[in-house]
């Protein structure tokens, strides 16, 4: 019987649907690279599934970050093992907020610093910032999860806050998250090429409900990332869980 051959189309989709990094993440940047890990966990951070996913990136040697949103409590969350510190933002329901968006970061080592940004509209809803140094040299990350609804009128404006602020620290930098949007819609395109900012999407549908890419990374000049890929199951959440590899370019 023929084998049919298998294109690098279907290696690609294959090997995200794995989990394993495509072809051209090998050769964009290093096997050993650091990597960063951002996941929609749809709440529950209680879910014993759920924290039993988390608590196996936290054993992996790779993963330099980890961001989550729609956390939930996150006194809920695994405590961070050795080397590891844990950052959350709750987004606090007397500010009009719902608890279960909240954000959290966990990270090796110690950070420089951490901040939020929290919206000017949209009920003070937050972005989570950890600037750390990864191979010796700063980076700040981004943790964020924008406002849903194709005529949110307060989404483009909340990327293009975190974006302009992100920016003007001067410091290289990630934003990673559940965006909500496509990173190609016309209302958050023009922000990212205004500040000479990248993509790194995944090529399959991060909401498979709705056949979109929502969850995805972004990176200023001098960052380095390879190809997006997704990690399955969802374990119940929405999302799945992408994973991206990082560099930062010497100056």
């Amino acid at each position: 019987m023929c084998r049919g051959i298998e294109t690098r189309g279907k290696k690609r989709k294959r090997e995200e649907e794995e989990g394993s990094p495509s072809e051209s993440t090998r050769s964009r940047v290093s096997g050993t690279a650091d990597e960063i890990v951002t996941w929609n966990m749809e709440g529950s951070g209680s879910d014993a599934e759920k924290k039993q996913k988390i608590r196996r990136l936290l054993d992996d040697k790779s993963v330099k970050v980890i961001h989550l949103q729609e956390c939930g409590n996150p006194d809920s969350l695994p405590d961070p093992p050795p080397g590891w510190k844990r950052e959350a933002r709750e987004w606090a329901a007397t500010q009009g907020g719902n608890p279960r968006c909240s954000l959290a970061s966990y990270y090796r080592g110690n950070a420089i610093s951490t901040g939020y940004v929290e919206a000017e509209r949209d009920s003070h809803r937050p972005a989570q910032r950890v600037s750390l140094t990864l191979s010796g040299r700063r980076l700040d990350c981004w943790n964020v999860h924008a406002p849903s609804g194709k005529t949110n009128p307060y989404r483009a404006p909340y990327v293009e806050q975190v974006v302009q602020t992100a920016s003007s620290r001067g410091v290289p930098f990630t934003v990673a998250g559940d965006l909500n949007q496509e990173p190609a819609t016309t209302q958050i395109g023009p922000i990212f090429k205004a500040k000479r900012m990248s993509v790194a999407a995944p090529g399959l549908a991060t909401r498979p409900k709705s056949k979109k890419v929502f969850d995805y990374f972004l990176h200023s000049p001098g960052v380095q990332m390879g190809d997006a890929r997704v990690d399955r199951p969802s374990l119940d959440s929405d999302h799945l869980l992408v994973r991206n590899k990082i560099s930062i370019a010497e100056l």
